[in-house]
């Protein structure tokens, strides 16, 4: 045999033999019949068995049950050998079929064993396993004792009643103690020791006195002690106190004493069962209510910290956003201005590289003005994203996202830094930029490279991750769903747990002054926000890792597409109305465009651009508008010339149009060419612009 079959041989056998001598202890008190008691406590070690067990142990009630009621009828000598194997069978059959039935109505309609934690639960035990339960083994017991011959039709109904109410009073009374005992899960006592102390002498004393010392009836006396207990001590403290007034009562009722030890001891302990049954059920339904009440606050409790939490997250994400859109307005000034700058730059270098000889000193010097400038470039843009909204988003595979940036990680981490990649193949396609995500992961890296001493470990790792219900990260939240989790670890000094709360705010750093912005890990926090993400920190020492989790996408990635050759820019004789508030820009727009044949209307604010188009209506075929102007932004110098001709041609230019004013021209369908351009670019589009709807 196996372990498990031991084991429930043995869990069988010592319910079996539990049962027969509580059986033994319920036949001793039989009055109407030998077989007929009313008092019956193994319908209650039946019930909280199978509860507790499992319904399998079914066969050591019936062993209980059976040998206990074969042994009683065969020491009568009263009646042959079949007649007590009849009636021994019978009453075991109808004592194992009310503790089946009533375990199951308990954990179908009273939460199983742990009924005793809920008061309609209690209400609801009585109800089915104490009324509906017991009344199966009342008849099928008096029926097999008729049957048999062991008991006259005239007795029946005494019989029957006398029994339903015994093992009715024995499952009301017994089962929630066996319940509260064996299986629902330890309370937090109100009352100390001392008090407990004072609980058992008051208490004793008046069992002492209801039920040994004198015969009045007085049984009331003992409300206020079992109500105590029940209140201070959980269901535990009312069931024990309910045992030990069970055993005072029946101990003094079976003696003659007390209000029940009257003349007639079938009646009497009838009415004594009613009494303890009514008791029990009162007070284990009162410490139900208790435990009841104790879980609410403590849920309350638990609700209010999580709301309290909850608040103080929104208000330190509130706060970050507010900073973030201060450093945002500013950095979008600054970048204006220097991408102004800088197109001038790219401009006059293009025209020197393309006026040079091919090849020549000049062209050379030209050509690396233009790349250092773009560079320039692309760095106010990596600036601008730490706030900036709206940014372009492609579905992107995130595994070649991060193989395409490993050059320059590892030229970020350093010779003395060892950098690796676990790339999980089942990674999924996210919506992102492209570029934001190499920001990302460079300033990750650089973080990483600066926590640890000389040398150390970098790993760059993806993974896809299945949210099962909303969760609250270390800095941001998430709803149920499936996320792609990008995330870069290093083997550094770890982040102290003071500073955790900071470390994505604006210009906090831990570096020495000249060292660090500060703004690294803010980018990449607003970033991850602005792609729907969350960041998630986990650092102890030796140990820090940045999980970004990102929302996965069903749409395919794009293929990466192949840079053609700019083809010689096309010429053109109409009318071109071009608005920006810098010289050079405007300088070099006139330079590029005007070689080719094109007549320019040039504004050095939206007032002037308006001013010339109204002077030239029915000549402008089209806008080379800058986006921020002073007196009046180009967007709006649009939407005036729109209001007049629905049709009019325009081509946006900007060194940082606000997210709302991009989105806004994009949303018209309107092309937007960032600065700083490439030369070639402004020929091409307007030109491509103007043969537009040919």
């Amino acid at each position: 045999m196996r372990t498990t079959d031991y084991s429930r041989a043995a869990t069988i056998t010592g319910l079996a033999a539990v049962y027969g001598l509580a059986a033994k202890v319920g036949l001793a008190l039989a009055v109407v019949h030998p077989s007929v008691s009313a008092v019956w406590p193994p319908s209650a070690i039946a019930l909280g068995a199978l509860l507790v067990l499992g319904a399998s142990c079914w066969p050591g009630v019936f062993a209980g049950a059976f040998l206990v009621n074969l042994h009683a009828a065969l020491s009568r000598q009263e009646f042959g050998l079949a007649a007590c194997l009849l009636s021994a069978l019978g009453i075991a059959a109808g004592n194992t079929l009310e503790a089946v039935a009533g375990a199951w109505l308990v954990k179908r309609y009273a939460g199983g064993k742990t009924a005793v934690e809920r008061a309609a639960d209690l209400l609801k035990l009585a109800i089915f396993a104490g009324g509906l339960s017991t009344a199966i083994s009342a008849s099928v017991g008096v029926a097999t004792l008729w049957a048999a011959g062991m008991l006259p039709s005239s007795a029946a109904g005494a019989a029957w009643t006398t029994w339903w109410l015994g093992d009715a009073s024995g499952i009301i009374i017994g089962a929630p103690l066996l319940l509260a005992w064996c299986a629902a899960p330890p309370q937090k006592f109100k009352g100390g020791w001392a008090e407990a102390g004072a609980l058992a002498l008051m208490f004793g004393a008046t069992l002492w006195i209801v039920f040994f010392r004198h015969s009045f009836p007085i049984a009331y006396l003992v409300l206020p002690g079992i109500v105590w207990a029940s209140f201070r001590y959980g269901t535990r403290g009312s069931a024990a106190a309910v045992a030990v007034l069970t055993a005072a009562a029946l101990a003094g009722t079976l003696n003659g004493r007390g209000p029940f030890g009257g003349e007639r001891p079938g009646t009497d302990l009838l009415l004594l069962q009613g009494f303890l049954a009514t008791t029990a059920l009162s007070c284990y339904a009162m410490a139900a209510l208790v435990w009841e009440r104790e879980r609410a606050e403590s849920q309350l409790r638990h609700s209010r910290d999580r709301l309290e939490a909850e608040v103080d997250r929104r208000t330190r994400e509130l706060v970050q956003a507010q900073k973030m859109e201060a450093v945002g307005r500013l950095s979008g000034a600054v970048a204006h201005e220097f991408n102004n700058v800088l197109t001038g730059v790219v401009g006059l270098a293009s025209l020197i590289r393309n006026d040079a000889a091919a090849g020549s000193q000049t062209a050379l010097d030209a050509a690396d003005i233009v790349t250092a400038s773009r560079r320039g470039g692309a760095l106010a843009k990596r600036l601008l994203t730490m706030t900036r909204q709206g940014a372009e988003k492609k579905p992107l595979d995130l595994n070649e996202a991060v193989a395409a940036n490993e050059k320059i990680l590892r030229l970020a981490a350093g010779e003395k830094i060892a950098l690796a990649f676990d790339l999980d193949p089942r990674a999924p396609a996210v919506l992102a930029s492209a570029d934001q995500l190499e920001q990302v992961l460079l300033n990750l890296c650089l973080n990483a490279r600066d926590a640890m001493s000389g040398t150390g470990r970098i790993t760059v790792s993806t993974r896809v991750q299945r949210v099962p219900k909303a969760l609250i990260l270390s800095h941001g939240a998430l709803a149920a769903g499936d996320y792609a989790v990008l995330a870069v670890a290093d083997t550094g000094a770890g982040i102290p747990e003071d500073i955790r709360s900071m470390i994505f705010e604006p210009f906090f750093s831990t570096k020495k002054n000249g060292q660090g912005t500060g703004l690294g890990l803010s980018i990449v926090y607003g970033i991850i926000a602005d792609h729907k993400g969350a960041v998630d920190l986990v650092s102890r020492p030796g140990a820090t890792e940045f999980r970004l989790y990102l929302p996965v996408t069903k749409r395919a990635p794009l293929p990466t597409p192949v840079p053609a050759a700019a083809p010689a820019p096309k010429r053109g004789t109409e009318t071109i109305l071009v608005a920006d508030d810098d010289p050079a820009v405007r300088a070099i727009i006139t330079r590029v465009l005007e070689p080719l044949g094109y007549r320019l209307l040039v504004a050095a604010d939206g007032e002037e651009a308006w001013r010339l188009y109204g002077e030239n209506a029915g000549k402008v075929a089209m806008a080379v508008l800058d986006v921020v102007m002073p007196r009046l932004k180009g967007d709006e110098v649009y939407a005036r010339i729109a209001a007049k001709d629905p049709g009019f041609k325009v081509l946006f230019i900007s060194g940082h149009a606000t997210g709302q004013a991009e989105e806004a021209i994009r949303a018209g369908k309107h092309p937007l060419l960032p600065k700083p351009f490439a030369l070639e670019r402004i020929p091409a589009m307007v030109r491509e612009i103007l043969d537009r709807d040919r």
